[in-house]
């Protein structure tokens, strides 16, 4: 059995999240905020999990890709209803605007990095899809 600072940094990960979206779960307050911190939570905790256990049950490359862009989009969208909810009616239109296409933008960025993680590509993409999925 293989075990490496990898796996306690991932296994560590998993039992965070997972206590932290139990704690989320048997919450009282926070309706639509607290599903969506929810979510983030949980998917972080499925993901890190299936990282630490990669070795023994063989999580396939799309498989791991597809959990990571799934983490990634639900804290992206935690991000985008918090501003949401923070912006309110009193926003400009211009600055709505922008704010979603800075959201649209890292979800194009991180979808193309988890789509090309296997495919060959120009290098400044994969620099720039590495970069925005922290790698």
């Amino acid at each position: 059995m293989y075990i490496n600072i990898e796996f306690f940094s991932y296994f560590s990960c998993t039992i965070a999240f997972s206590v932290l979206s139990t704690l989320i779960f048997f919450g009282k307050k926070g309706g639509t905020h607290r599903k969506i911190l929810l979510t983030a939570t949980a998917s972080t905790a499925i993901w890190s999990g299936s990282a630490a256990l990669a070795p023994w049950i063989g999580t396939s490359g799309a498989v791991f890709a597809l959990l990571e862009l799934f983490r990634t989009l639900s804290w992206v969208f935690v991000a985008y209803s918090l501003f949401k909810a923070r912006l309110g009616g009193g926003a400009s239109k211009l600055y709505k605007y922008l704010l979603m296409g800075l959201f649209g933008l890292s979800i194009t960025i991180t979808c193309l990095g988890v789509l090309t993680a296997n495919l060959p590509a120009p290098q400044y993409l994969l620099m720039a899809s590495q970069t925005a999925l922290g790698g």
